[in-house]
């Protein structure tokens, strides 16, 4: 709801008399007051995918290859528990790539250890019969922790249940058919995109906020004139 942006908090202080009645004293509310404002950040992903063999955007045709998914994340709370979901995608059709018994859907959960940092996604298949295509990977970023489903080998019986999580959850995503950065391709040569450049600065002091994130925040109010011994209440809202 207040992702992107910036709450003001105002202060209120009152005076409270003998029969516990309060009387309004002095107060602080300015909306464009820069030491009362905290920005709320908006998480966002940056993605750059490669061929593991060697760095480059051109995969080889008729072999096992595997597809390195390198995210660069900024505006996520420390601590917090977050799933990448990441998919293959045609770019000539925009469909998901489909491939029998190939990894072409990788679920990734992972903890944030600061606002800003890395992760890294592999996709392994076969590009038999794919030569001259290009290959654009999705990603979306989620709060919270994607459980897979989990089958017994021998029994097929289902040891976890499959909890994945909605839109709800969704705080962020790269999904662009025509952003080369995500892009590889079978025997066609894809522009090398360099190096990560990272995202608008998010200003400070700063709060991140995901979903169901109960965040606190502390205003510090000095205070002046007052008389010793007497009880003053003070109160603020955002």
């Amino acid at each position: 709801e207040f992702k992107g942006k910036s709450l003001v908090i105002y202060e209120e202080l009152y005076r409270v008399e003998n029969n516990n009645s309060e009387t309004l004293i002095a107060w602080h509310k300015d909306a464009n007051d820069t030491k009362q404002m905290i920005d709320v950040a908006t998480p966002k992903i940056h993605t750059i995918a490669t061929d593991k063999t060697d760095g480059d955007k051109e995969l080889k045709k008729d072999i096992e290859a595997t597809v390195v998914d390198k995210i660069e994340y900024e505006g996520l709370v420390v601590g917090d528990t977050y799933t990448l979901v990441g998919e293959l995608r045609d770019k000539d059709t925009g469909e998901v790539i489909e491939l029998l018994d190939e990894k072409t859907k990788v679920i990734h959960v992972f903890v944030a250890e600061d606002d800003h940092g890395f992760e890294e996604m592999e996709f392994t298949f076969k590009t038999d019969g794919m030569t001259g295509k290009e290959i654009v990977v999705f990603e979306e970023l989620y709060f919270g922790e994607w459980i897979e489903e989990e089958i017994d080998e021998e029994t097929g019986d289902v040891i976890t249940p499959a909890q994945e999580l909605t839109e709800d959850e969704l705080i962020a995503e790269h999904k662009d058919l025509n952003d080369v950065k995500q892009t590889v391709g079978v025997e066609i040569k894809i522009p090398d995109t360099g190096a990560f450049t990272r995202g608008d600065d998010m200003g400070v002091p700063q709060i991140i906020v995901t979903a169901s994130l109960v965040v606190a925040v502390a205003s510090v109010s000095t205070y002046y004139g007052l008389r010793i011994h007497r009880r003053r209440t003070f109160g603020w809202h955002a």
